[in-house]
């Protein structure tokens, strides 16, 4: 709806929301969410249609990356130590990001089975496939700590 206020009346704003949820199933089976056959199709379908279009289109994922304390099942609060680690564990995640690699990106999550609770993992592999390999940069990068909970997240833009 922002993008929608900001160009007001000078450009037709058209927004697709789009819920993503399989990539997580796919670590607890052992698989990369290409195995899926309704993954690669709807990813298919989401270029037929950018192309069908004969527009410009913006593709944002909206997603957070760790979810870490006990708000989200940990036995302790988070201290300065672990968020500092919390945040290495992040940038190294976000390097494959940047590099448009969304399998490089799915195995780095995979790897400590979601030990972080990524929660942007579908839409974050979602839009790096719908991207087709292009690089991007990290912008901004951090964290949300309370005693309770940490949940960090980054800007990552591609052009």
């Amino acid at each position: 709806m922002c993008l929608r206020y900001l160009y007001a009346d000078r450009r037709d704003i058209r927004i697709v929301p789009v819920l993503a949820s399989f990539a997580h199933e796919a670590m607890l089976a052992g698989q990369r969410p290409d195995a899926d056959p309704r993954v690669p199709r709807f990813l298919d379908a989401l270029a037929d249609t950018i192309a069908a279009s004969g527009h410009p289109v913006a593709l944002i994922a909206g997603a957070d990356l760790a979810h870490m304390g006990p708000r989200f099942g940990d036995p302790e609060p988070i201290a300065a130590p672990e968020l500092a680690r919390i945040e290495r564990e992040d940038r190294e995640m976000l390097e494959p990001v940047a590099a448009g690699d969304a399998h490089a990106f799915f195995e780095s999550v995979a790897r400590d089975g979601d030990r972080r609770r990524i929660c942007g993992l579908s839409p974050i592999y979602a839009l790096l496939r719908a991207l087709g390999g292009a690089t991007g940069r990290v912008k901004r990068y951090g964290q949300w700590p309370d005693p309770q909970g940490v949940v960090s997240f980054a800007s990552v833009s591609f052009e």
